[in-house]
């Protein structure tokens, strides 16, 4: 069994680690102790990870066709193609159907030495045949709370005392406890902290885990909740602690959503070709320079962004449309009023919206033509295009070809959960896209449009430079519509 690193407590008399260097010293295998025997069917998405040789040494579980999930701190030492991974057996010695491994994504903020952000994705190499024996589980969206009962299981050992792995697939039932309580529990242990990104059970001494296996699933009513991560050997009443699955789904979900997307993007991404986006506009200042993106409504209004115009003076910028280029020349429109949305709130970005009127009515053309703005709510996980001038990395320079880029729509709390510090910016006007690191806006981006079925559905306002594999936040058309079309 792999070994999951983690405190090691010498004193197990009085279950307090007397020093620090002690705990460094050690190795915590998971392991469930005083379980039950599991039964055919029980846990369809259990995952047994093992060597070449069929030695099991972690769990996992399977949240889709190719994908699995298990404790990063599992894989820092192997090798895909050194992996297999078992599913639908109840034994660990036989039984089950075998998948070979094609790739190890480990969380990019993994720290091996304080396990924080302990998960990784398994992708195997075939896609996983589901039947009543194997089928996946479904990943919490919600902050599991405190005192839940919750299943653990795996094939962990069953004792300190006897090396060996359990033949039948076992579980235990346990209850959450409040990161606050857990944090208490350990509060003698230096290197070691309890985050917003953990989640801790506690059963009383012989039972529970120390868990079941490392990398093993934690479910709760039917949703993975947790991924066994770290703990004190074992069964001695501490708490064991997980990876929150929801503090993480963002990240799991863009990995599986766009891991068979071409590496194209608006940073250093694909040139729009004549007639795409007529629709597009580019505002500058007085001597040519592109600002920012635009969305044109009608002969004499641009939709943008508020913080890209705001304290502008609309006689002193222009919109230059019908060119996909910027260093071609083209008509300019200088402005007559920036009308900034009242609710535009300069810290967070909400309603980050604003409409630039031109002096003199735009001639429309087949290669400047207005776009209609969306009245739709958009869900989860829906497709759109964005298209802009924006940089092709941080701190750099506009692209001079227009481009675009595909990329999926993300749940406002999963977006929020996935900016972390940033996150309460995300308010009920925001509009969230994801797409894998190296793809997404930039500075020059902003105020472009994001475009499904030949409707404007976002304004583009502001991520976390650039294409860092972070969600790109607009502002949602639907919460803005109205607004606008009091004035075009």
């Amino acid at each position: 069994m792999n070994r999951l690193v983690t405190f090691f407590v010498l004193c197990i008399a009085s279950l307090v680690c007397a020093e620090d260097a002690a705990i460094r010293a050690a190795n915590w295998q998971g392991r469930i102790v005083g379980g039950l025997n599991a039964v055919s069917g029980q846990f369809p998405y259990q995952v047994s990870l093992t060597s070449l040789t069929y030695q099991h040494f972690c769990g996992g579980a399977i949240i889709g066709n190719h994908w699995i999930l298990t404790a990063a701190h599992c894989l820092t030492s192997r090798k895909p193609t050194e992996v297999i991974a078992i599913v639908g057996a109840l034994t660990s010695a036989r039984g089950g159907f075998n998948y070979d491994v094609q790739q190890f994504i480990l969380h990019p903020n993994f720290n091996e030495w304080t396990q924080q952000n302990d998960i990784a994705i398994v992708r195997t190499k075939w896609s996983i045949s589901f039947n009543t024996a194997v089928f996946p589980v479904k990943m919490a969206r919600t902050y599991t709370e405190p005192n839940l009962a919750v299943l653990a299981s795996g094939w962990g050992l069953t004792t300190l005392s006897v090396p060996k792995t359990a033949d039948v697939l076992q579980y235990v039932a346990l209850r959450t406890i409040s990161n606050e309580d857990c944090s208490e529990r350990f509060r003698n242990l230096q290197n070691r902290a309890i985050t917003p990104s953990n989640l801790c059970t506690f059963s009383r001494t012989v039972q529970g885990t120390c868990m079941g296996d490392s990398g093993g699933p934690l479910v709760n009513d039917g949703e993975l909740v947790g991924i066994v991560s770290w703990g004190i050997p074992c069964a001695v009443g501490y708490p064991d602690v997980y990876v929150r699955v929801s503090s993480f789904r963002a990240w799991i979900i863009a990995v599986i959503i766009f891991a068979a997307v071409p590496n194209r993007r608006i940073v250093g991404g694909i040139d729009a070709v004549a007639g795409d986006a007529p629709w597009m506009v580019s505002l500058r200042n007085s001597i040519n320079q592109h600002l920012c993106g635009g969305t044109l409504l009608s002969n004499r209004f641009v939709l943008s962004s508020a913080n890209c115009l705001s304290g502008r003076l609309a006689t002193a910028t222009m919109a230059v449309a019908g060119s996909r280029f910027l260093n071609t020349a083209a008509i300019p429109y200088y402005g007559i009023q920036i009308i900034t949305h009242p609710n535009f709130n300069v810290n967070t970005l909400e309603h980050d919206v604003a409409l630039f009127q031109t002096a003199l009515p735009l001639i429309l053309t087949q290669s400047i033509q207005p776009l209609s703005l969306s009245a739709d709510v958009i869900g989860v996980g829906v497709r759109a295009r964005v298209f802009g001038w924006g940089a092709s990395q941080a701190n750099g320079g506009n692209t001079n070809a227009l481009q675009f880029l595909n990329v999926n729509t993300l749940s406002n709390d999963d977006c929020a959960n996935f900016l972390g510090a940033e996150g309460w910016r995300i308010g009920s006007s925001s509009l969230c896209t994801l797409t894998r690191e190296g793809q997404g806006i930039c500075g020059g981006d902003e105020g472009g449009a994001l475009v499904l079925d030949n409707y404007a559905i976002g304004v583009a306002s502001w991520g976390i430079p650039c294409a860092t594999g972070r969600p790109d936040v607009f502002v949602r058309i639907s919460a803005v519509r109205s607004w606008i079309l009091n004035f075009i």
